[in-house]
């Protein structure tokens, strides 16, 4: 379970504009993990956001428990559970409480569950004559084909959510860069590792670096094999937990 889903039911249909005034305390940035407000369409038979001109029922109100960053404490779920009940009575609309304390436990058992596959894979580049200016890395890494995606960090051109795999700088001159893969966001069978370990030696030969683990020891394409293995297991010991590596689920927990 990712959210605290908490369901608002109306006894008859109401204006689109009282579910968006409802929802006021809902939005904003002042929660701590997404917060979600939606209602049934019944002619589109779906869950949307509610529209000042249509007419509804019934809606939801979600919040995220947990991702790799923080967890939801209990004073935050019961806050939450506060705001739904207080856009329910402006609805004049049913909506049965939770038990926080056991919705706050969820959200501790989500947080653990998270930090077991919260792994990335890291390989630096050292410089072999000398640190690198940022303009220097930046030249290398367009040749390389990245591209900027915050200060001192650059990704390969990517689609949906954050960059599976990142390069960044640790300063604006450096004798050393990062190739890091966040694994449980990369989908199996993506070729990310051996992605990784051609981008760390095309970056090597443009900026005459060696590619090292994280005990300065050299390591080469060899390695591949080896880490995909383990990968492997990962990956099927998170979907035996029912977080698809890659997936809308995994892409939500780890940010």
């Amino acid at each position: 379970m990712l959210d605290c889903v908490l369901e608002l039911r109306c006894a008859r249909s109401v204006d689109g504009v009282s579910f968006i005034d409802a929802a006021v305390p809902l939005a904003g940035s002042q929660w701590p993990m997404p917060v979600w407000f939606v209602v049934w369409d019944a002619r589109a038979q779906q869950w949307v956001h509610p529209d000042r001109f249509g007419y509804y029922t019934d809606a939801l109100a979600a919040i995220q428990l947990a991702n790799r960053r923080r967890v939801l404490d209990e004073d935050e779920v019961a806050r939450f559970v506060a705001a739904v009940r207080q856009a329910s009575a402006g609805l004049d609309a049913d909506c049965d409480p939770p038990d926080v304390a056991r919705i706050a436990a969820s959200a501790r058992d989500l947080d653990r569950l998270c930090a077991r596959f919260d792994v990335r894979i890291g390989l630096t580049l050292e410089a072999s004559s000398g640190p690198w200016t940022q303009t220097r890395v930046e030249e290398a890494a367009a040749q390389a084909g990245l591209a900027s995606i915050g200060p001192l960090r650059w990704a390969p051109p990517h689609e949906i959510g954050p960059a599976p795999l990142v390069m960044s700088l640790p300063d604006q001159v450096s004798a050393t860069i990062l190739l890091e893969l966040d694994v449980p966001t990369t989908p199996p069978g993506s070729g990310a590792v051996r992605q990784m370990f051609s981008l760390g030696g095309q970056l090597g030969a443009l900026l005459n670096a060696r590619l090292v683990d994280d005990n300065g020891h050299e390591i080469n394409a060899q390695s591949v094999a080896a880490i995909e293995a383990q990968l492997a297991q990962l990956y099927e010991d998170m979907r035996g937990a029912g977080i698809d590596p890659g997936g809308e689920r995994a892409r939500r927990l780890y940010v």
